[in-house]
């Protein structure tokens, strides 16, 4: 199973004063955020590295062990669910307040790509695979 965090934060970019505001503590070159939920019963440890990539990390607060049905396929009970879902709020709560969505999660190319000369020419650029419209020309190759 997919961690849910990299779902909902996918095609997000990260905006480091509104991390700020909403709790997020400079730890080093990472973000770090500790927030309970489902009525204090859980706690939410996420950390946002310098590039940008989350990890989360959910603890029962009675036990402080980790929360493993969380990310279980196959837990699927009533309860579990519910907590799933105020998990899913809260990041979906974060990603409103402390991103902002970008189009692309990422442009792959074996190549590095000096996009400082821009025409305004049109063209069609397949972009993980897919294809996609832009006015990207002239552009200039440097090999690593």
């Amino acid at each position: 199973m997919e961690p849910v965090e990299s779902i909902i934060f996918i095609r997000k970019q990260w905006m480091t004063g509104q991390m700020s505001a909403y709790g997020f503590q400079k730890q080093g070159d990472s973000y770090v955020l500790k927030k309970t939920f489902f009525n204090g019963d859980f706690l939410s440890i996420l950390s946002v590295d310098a590039t940008g990539q989350l990890t989360g990390r959910v603890l029962d607060t009675m036990t402080q062990d980790d929360y493993d049905p969380l990310y279980q396929k196959n837990a699927q009970g009533a309860y579990v669910s519910r907590v799933r879902a105020a998990y899913v709020e809260l990041l979906e709560d974060i990603a409103a307040c402390c991103c902002r969505d970008v189009l692309f999660a990422q442009i792959s190319t074996p190549l590095s790509w000096n996009l400082s000369n821009v025409d305004r020419w049109p063209m069609l650029i397949t972009v993980e695979g897919r294809w996609a419209a832009g006015r990207i020309m002239r552009l200039q190759f440097l090999h690593p």
